[in-house]
């Protein structure tokens, strides 16, 4: 991951991919801008701040995340050098059936891809 110090700052870029339903992402800019917004007040004491990379969309089948496999398959849409995060419509909860989830921290295990931009 890159960071760059900016007047004291750590600055960390997030790449933001939310999923394409009917044309549309499941959240605009504005919502994106907000929670970056909100993590730069909560981490600027630590001297850490958040840049988002430019948005972008995923495909459809990715919208609604049930299973590790639907996860792992994000992994094709994985940015090198930045805080990768992805915006879906539902995430269920893989240890508790019917449960959903807000959010998780994943590693997609076994894939062999390299990220978009990696160099070999």
């Amino acid at each position: 991951m890159i960071s760059v110090v900016l007047l004291g700052l750590t600055t960390l870029t997030i790449d933001c991919a939310a999923v394409e339903v009917d044309g549309a992402p499941v959240v605009d800019e504005a919502w994106l801008d907000t929670r970056v917004e909100q993590a730069n007040t909560i981490f600027s004491a630590a001297g850490i701040r958040f840049e988002r990379a430019a948005a972008r969309t995923i495909p459809v089948r990715h919208a609604d995340l049930v299973t590790r496999r639907d996860r792992t398959a994000l992994a094709d849409h994985l940015q090198r050098r930045v805080i990768n995060c992805f915006v879906v419509r539902s995430l269920a909860d893989i240890h508790e059936a019917g449960k959903r989830r807000q959010g998780v921290h994943w590693r997609p295990r076994g894939h062999r891809k390299a990220p978009k931009g990696a160099t070999t």
